[in-house]
């Protein structure tokens, strides 16, 4: 376990409820050898082991105190769940005795074991946080205002005594807030100990940056993980080709000993970013021509963030994000070239429609009928109007939690979104999209219910061509091996195309965790023969405030616009030939011969053996 007193490695927060899980520490740090926390500190926990003196169990887990050895404790509260699922379904609490005051630092640790776990990484997954109860249904102002509390970790224990520390701090207003401490427990059938728990109160005597926390990892990060070798040789076969061109002059003769450099101008797989519609609008913002260079420069596709959702596409949100600006964005991406993917004609819970369909589904007796004719109705509009250019459509999304549409209507309603959609769109794909796939730990409920969703539709004819993996990682990402299997058994199960659809982590993270996670994990997509794209989530993912690469934008740019980027140069033989392996995409090949040089573009598709191309030299075509 690697542990720093010396600088913040941040949340990279993504809430459940309040809770907010910030990592996975993989390594471990052994019986003998604890990290002392700085002086000074007053506890404010009390006797946790006397709460749960008593004992717990229902058909779920069970909770219970035994003597167990450990780094200055022998006795251990036990934590067993006998379910694979969320992990709120098991969950343990013990209340801290005095509430924080505003700006208070506080340190909490403890030692963790596994004593038994399901999950064949042989580690426990138990969500570990400071959380103020009730604050999930309070308002996203005021979770906000809780976040730099509301402080977590993934415990990821093995077999031996691992050390955690999760610092947080009090913000204004927290004085009369009850503050607790959470296991949740039931993201697998495991039994984990926990000892030595403290719960230390620094008030104003030290920063947040002074106090020890646990730093995050996961398996495969090392530079010499086998996955590495595999990966790049299965990138080489897919990725790439060898590409022969041939060049002759105006009367058909070889041209021998013709100067080639030879560029790739962009990626056939989908490097692709999510971004606002009105960023590349000259009239709505001032940055509009930088923003354009940061998306032609880096990317390969596009689509938008927010702005062909229902309800700004019917004026819900405002003039910045109404039709108009949409479909002004949509003709500039046209104009680039950009593939483009559309986001998302049903998202079917009653805040993600329109407002005039969400009265429709509180009505106190609401008319599926008229429900699902408004719904059709949407999707003739905005697709008779996009339809210029657009090449995948998110169809549904997130319909595993979201089911507010389906409670009234009935499941099959989303085969009728699909059907109609390829009525609209007879030549653009159509993708079902879902959160909390990739990003997962373990094969938890959310994934079976995915896996069962897209057996629904398909068995009932609809015409789903993609299977959208929104990869929102938050700061505990899985391990490589996790992704690959995870892609593998969607691959074999479906043999349709996958794509990340919306991949972000916090940029609060530590900044190594992010650099490192973000090229792992390009790296096993770009290697996995189904996946067609990745599409990162907010092109502010790749630059901070002050407009310099981010640690995600510094791994993007190392990986898609360097290692994986062809940059050839030689002379033809006398035959006029020169082979060069190139990735798979859209090329320049500037000529030079005789002092004058002209430009070609040259497309290396898919394909076996060698693309021969044939160029005549000359002056560049006019465009």
């Amino acid at each position: 376990m690697e542990l720093d007193s010396t600088k913040t490695t941040g949340s990279g927060r993504r809430s459940v409820t309040a809770l907010a899980v910030v990592g996975l520490l993989v390594a471990s740090h052994c019986v003998g050898a604890p990290l002392e926390a700085p002086t000074g500190g007053r506890p404010i926990l009390g006797d946790w082991l006397k709460v749960f003196a008593k004992g717990r169990e229902n058909k779920k887990g069970r909770t219970s105190v035994a003597s167990a050895k450990g780094p200055g404790f022998d006795q251990v509260v036990e934590l067993e769940s006998k379910v694979r699922g969320y992990g709120w379904e098991y969950s343990a609490r013990v209340a801290v005795r005095e509430s924080p005051q505003p700006g208070d630092v506080l340190l909490w640790s403890f030692w963790a074991r596994t004593l038994y776990t399901a999950d064949e990484s042989g580690q426990s997954m138990v969500e570990a946080g400071i959380e103020v109860p009730g604050s999930g249904k309070r308002s996203e102002r005021d979770k906000a205002r809780l976040a730099p509390l509301t402080q977590g970790v993934l415990v990821a224990a093995g077999s031996e005594w691992t050390q955690f520390f999760i610092r947080a701090q009090a913000p204004a207003g927290t004085a009369e807030e009850k503050v607790g401490l959470v296991f949740r427990c039931g993201m697998e059938r495991q039994r984990i100990q926990l000892g030595g728990m403290r719960m230390l109160n620094f008030g104003s005597s030290r920063v947040l940056e002074d106090l020890p926390v646990t730093r995050y990892s996961y398996r495969g990060r090392e530079a010499d993980a086998p996955w590495r070798a595999e990966a790049k040789a299965r990138i080489e076969t897919l990725r790439t080709r060898e590409l022969r061109l041939v060049v002759h002059d105006a009367t058909g003769n070889p041209v021998p000993n013709c100067h080639v450099d030879l560029t790739l101008n962009r990626h056939a797989f989908q490097w692709g970013v999510a971004f606002s519609a009105f960023s590349v609008v000259e009239a709505l913002s001032p940055d509009y021509e930088q923003q354009r260079q940061r998306i032609t420069e880096n990317f390969s596709a596009a689509s938008f963030v927010n702005a062909l959702k229902w309800h700004p596409w019917v004026g819900d949100w405002g003039k910045r994000m109404d039709r108009p600006v949409t479909l002004e964005a949509l003709r500039w991406v046209q104009e680039q070239g950009l593939p483009f993917r559309g986001h998302c004609l049903v998202w079917p819970r009653k805040s993600s429609v329109s407002n005039a369909m969400r009265k429709m589904l509180e009505a106190e007796i609401p008319g599926p009928e008229a429900i699902r004719a408004g719904i059709l109705a949407h999707l003739r509009s905005i697709t008779a109007a996009t339809s210029f250019w657009m090449q995948e459509w998110d169809v549904l999304n997130e319909s595993i939690p979201c089911h507010d549409v389906q409670d009234i209507c009935g499941d099959e309603v989303m085969v009728d979104w699909f059907k109609e959609a390829r009525r609209l769109m007879p030549d653009v794909k159509l993708a079902l999209n879902e959160y909390s796939i990739l990003s997962s730990l373990t094969d938890n409920k959310k994934v079976l219910q995915h896996e069962a969703r897209i057996r629904y539709l398909l068995d009932r004819g609809a015409p789903v061509d993609v299977l959208g993996m929104q990869s929102h990682m938050g700061g505990s990402p899985p391990s490589p091996l996790r992704v690959l299997t995870l892609l593998d058994r969607f691959a074999k199960k479906f043999n349709l195309p996958i794509r990340a659809t919306e991949f972000d982590m916090g940029q609060n993270a530590d900044a190594e965790l992010l650099y490192d996670f973000t090229r792992d994990f390009y790296t096993v997509m770009f290697s996995h023969p189904q996946v067609i794209g990745v599409q990162l989530w907010g092109i502010d993912q790749m630059f901070e405030k002050n407009g310099s690469l981010s640690p995600i934008g510094r791994a993007h740019q190392d990986l898609v616009l360097d290692k994986w980027h062809t940059r050839e140069t030689g002379k033809t033989d006398r035959e006029g030939a020169l082979s060069r392996r190139g990735f798979l995409g859209s090329h320049t090949a500037t000529l030079t011969v005789d002092g004058r040089t002209s430009k070609h573009v040259v497309d290396l598709p898919p394909g076996e053996g060698a693309c021969v191309v044939t160029i005549t030299a000359g002056p560049s075509p006019r465009r």
